[in-house]
């Protein structure tokens, strides 16, 4: 292949590199023809030859002398391959030649937030804008981080993108930069102001991971507004990263979901809960439920509700009276309901315990 360069025979050289598939040869082809400006087939053989620097340095030069389009594609290519120093390099390259969408497009790629979307702002690339934020926004999301991983500057922008959307009426995508940003609280407002359903994702990327004050005030109000949007199960989650149990439970009984409401009682092991959660399923179909049926009994035990047992067991006992005609079966919810009355503590139990003797 050197002879025939040499020689001036070029093809056949080409020929030769393109059969051989060698790195070095290319390179060596690629340096004779970019000496003829051969550029499109010198910067072939860079590529091929993986020296992506001296393709971007050929494309370059050449595309300031000819403002071929053509190259600016070839330079957008070899962006990809390259370094984000090389990337950064061509990006500013279109930036001086007032290409600024190629540009932000590469500041992007490159990861040089700031640059990029300082360039939106300036230049008013809208459209350019919106996709960075569509970026920022999911891969936010996907990490749950919020802004917990940028530093000041990017926070700062992102938090300034979210106001040009804000005042552009846009603010779903706000209340996403606001997310990005770090600024929790204020993305958190304009979802409530702007009733944005909150999704699982954006949830976890604005709940703190501290135990302040502050912290559990905006996981409650969190949790609020999901409870406002019908969105029980995620209140439900919120409110027990406060340490609300209690509101958590009363989030979990507006969905109806039974077996979650079962669990979560479960593992609560909290009184108040126990009776929350009995009072409800009582309002069910517990008769013809045995699953339910225990779990009412269950719950009042542990919650040591002798009174509501008493009269849980009461009214299974008149049901069976009045359904099913099952007097034995009524008889023995009576013994039951008589002997958690005897361990009542209420003011009626005398009276309550006399009546459920004599029926006895």
């Amino acid at each position: 292949m050197r002879i025939h360069c040499y020689t001036g025979n070029l093809e056949m050289a080409k020929q030769i590199a393109a059969s051989s598939d060698n790195a070095a040869g290319f390179f060596y082809l690629g340096r004779q023809l970019e000496a003829i400006d051969e550029v499109q087939d010198a910067i072939y053989c860079f590529k091929q030859a993986k020296r992506f620097s001296h393709a971007v340095r050929l494309c370059k030069r050449y595309s300031l002398l000819t403002e071929s389009d053509e190259l600016d594609s070839e330079l957008v290519q070899l962006a990809s391959y390259s370094s984000r120093q090389v990337m950064a390099d061509i990006a500013w390259h279109f930036e001086s030649q007032q290409k600024f969408q190629m540009a932000v497009q590469l500041y992007h790629k490159g990861g040089d937030m700031a640059r990029a979307l300082q360039l939106c702002f300036r230049e008013n690339l809208f459209n350019e804008l919106q996709q960075i934020a569509d970026d920022l926004i999911r891969s936010s999301l996907q990490s749950g981080e919020g802004g917990l991983k940028r530093n000041k500057q990017e926070q700062e922008l992102l938090a300034n993108c979210g106001k040009f959307f804000m005042t552009n009426g846009q603010h779903l995508n706000a209340a996403h930069l606001l997310i990005a940003a770090g600024e929790m609280s204020e993305a958190l407002n304009i979802c409530v102001k702007y009733d944005i359903p909150i999704t699982e994702e954006m949830a976890e990327a604005m709940s703190p991971k501290s135990k302040s004050a502050d912290s559990k005030q905006l996981l409650c109000k969190l949790a609020k507004c999901c409870k406002r949007q019908g969105n029980f199960h995620l209140a439900c989650k919120k409110y027990t990263q406060a340490g609300e149990k209690v509101r958590a439970m009363k989030a979990l009984l507006q969905s109806g979901d039974v077996e979650k409401i079962v669990f979560y009682t479960g593992v609560s092991r909290n009184k108040e809960i126990y009776m929350m959660a009995a009072n409800y399923l009582q309002n069910l179909d517990w008769h013809n439920s045995p699953d339910i049926m225990m779990n009412i009994i269950t719950f009042y035990t542990k919650a040591k509700a002798n009174d509501s047992l008493s009269s849980f067991y009461e009214a299974c006992a008149q049901i069976e009276i009045d359904e099913y005609k099952s007097y034995e079966k009524a008889l023995q919810a009576m013994r039951e309901s008589h002997r958690y009355a005897q361990k009542s503590r209420g003011m009626d139990k005398e009276m309550q315990v006399r009546i459920l003797s004599f029926l006895r």
